[in-house]
């Protein structure tokens, strides 16, 4: 019996030790192992992509193209897991409403015009046609000559007159506040600000996150750019303005993107492919090197704290 016991552990303990192993290899895999993509595309007045994302010799792939309509398919080891094509956008025409509007004309048609309305119609117009009596537009005497204000009368006008200065006073005074607020904010903020830049570790701490923020972005970008653009205006001057500026900007992209300029005629034509990979190993190391630090931590804490503030 006790040879059996032994020989069932001995099998769940080898089961136990290859998951385990399998388990290190794939996450060795997915560390080391890069994600490599590309993205070819062209413009001559439409707009054609094609994306590639591959894994592990193309053991996994997903694709997508898009030119009069949209093509995307996922694919593990060859075999095809999700595929979605969809076509140029069409708008739908409502036909319940237009059904509803030539249902409504038919019935204007058979039925004729509503009476109802005809009188309706009739009795708006007898209203407008109502001549206003010779009573109310007379004007009397006393409204075309009114009668001057006792200096009473004058002070109980100021006192009606009086609310609506003050509300704008209050308003003022509001608004003033509000300001002189928001210019306190700002000054506490301004103050907390250089106090935390003017710390030494602080300012190792921000020189540490820029550095691994800029070699992750590098890291992201693609290796190759290959590129060829053909652009053209009827416009001499602002074609040596656009060429002026390129000429700044050619550090970046160097011999990579092939420029050709066309003075005699407007177009714009252009066609690319880039390629490059990222490895997750990488970016978790980049990502450790700003968590591990100290003041980095102390620094979250206190955030925390604060409520975010």
């Amino acid at each position: 019996m006790l040879p059996i016991l032994l020989l069932i552990l001995k099998i769940i303990g080898i089961a136990v030790l290859a998951l385990l192993g399998l388990a290190v290899v794939i996450l060795l895999l997915v560390l080391v192992v890069p994600v490599r993509y590309a993205l070819a595309g062209s413009f001559d007045g439409n707009v054609r992509l094609q994306a590639r994302i591959t894994w592990l010799l193309h053991a996994v792939s997903v694709t997508g193209t898009y030119g009069d309509g949209l093509d995307m398919a996922v694919k593990i080891l060859g075999i095809r897991l999700f595929q979605k094509k969809e076509a140029g956008d069409e708008r739908p025409v409502d036909l319940d409403t237009e059904e509803e509007d030539r249902e409504e004309e038919r019935d204007l048609l058979k039925t004729g015009p509503d009476p109802d309305r005809e009188q309706t119609a009739e009795e708006e117009t007898e209203d407008r046609e109502d001549p206003v009596s010779h009573d109310e537009t007379e004007l009397c005497e006393e409204d075309l000559w009114p009668e001057e204000e006792t200096p009473g009368e004058k002070g109980k006008r100021r006192k009606k007159d009086g609310p609506f200065f003050s509300g704008i006073a209050d308003s003022v005074r509001k608004t003033a506040g509000s300001v002189r607020g928001q210019w306190e904010k700002l000054w506490e903020f301004k103050e907390k600000a250089a106090a935390f830049l003017t710390d030494g570790e602080n300012q190792k701490t921000l020189k540490l996150i820029f550095g691994q923020l800029r070699a992750m972005i590098c890291h992201i970008l693609p290796g190759k750019v290959k590129g060829k653009v053909t652009f053209g205006t009827e416009d001499p001057a602002f074609m040596g303005q656009v060429l002026a500026i390129l000429s700044v900007v050619y550090t970046w992209y160097g011999d990579s993107v092939e420029i050709t300029p066309v003075f005699d005629e407007k177009i714009l034509e252009a066609e690319g492919r880039i390629k490059g990979r990222l490895r997750a190993g990488t970016l978790l190391v980049l990502a450790l090197r700003i968590l591990l630090n100290k003041n980095f931590r102390l620094l979250v804490r206190r955030w925390r704290r604060s409520g975010g503030k």
